[in-house]
């Protein structure tokens, strides 16, 4: 299963994903049947999930997510660990923008499946 997450910076934002879902899914199959991945049986299902609905997919252990508290515990003799690795700035795209000559496509959390014979 692939999960892709999506995240607005409006929460009313209304988006109609349609075509966008659909070419993913062409995409990976075409892919796929390149590759010889493809077999008979397998299908290819991309679905919109909230974050909340996760739980049917994955384990609570994944899910779990990880606050980070400054250490105040720590002796000065303990070795300090790496500072941490920055996160790219996020990418904010307004739906209805395009570039010249290229195509874009967003996508919403987006689950593929196999069927297993």
């Amino acid at each position: 299963m692939w999960f892709i997450e999506l995240q607005f910076e409006k929460s009313t934002l209304n988006l109609d994903l349609t075509y966008d879902i659909q070419t993913f899914v062409e995409n990976v199959n075409s892919q796929a049947r390149k590759s010889y991945m493809l077999r008979e049986g397998m299908i290819t299902q991309a679905r919109y999930v909230r974050r909340k609905q996760l739980n049917q997919y994955l384990p609570a252990s994944l899910l779990r997510r990880e606050r980070t508290s400054p250490d105040t515990n720590s002796s000065s003799l303990s070795t300090p660990s790496p500072p941490p690795v920055p996160s790219p700035p996020p990418v904010s795209l307004d739906a209805t923008e395009r570039l010249p000559g290229r195509k874009q496509t967003v996508l919403p959390n987006t689950t593929i499946k196999k069927k297993l014979s």
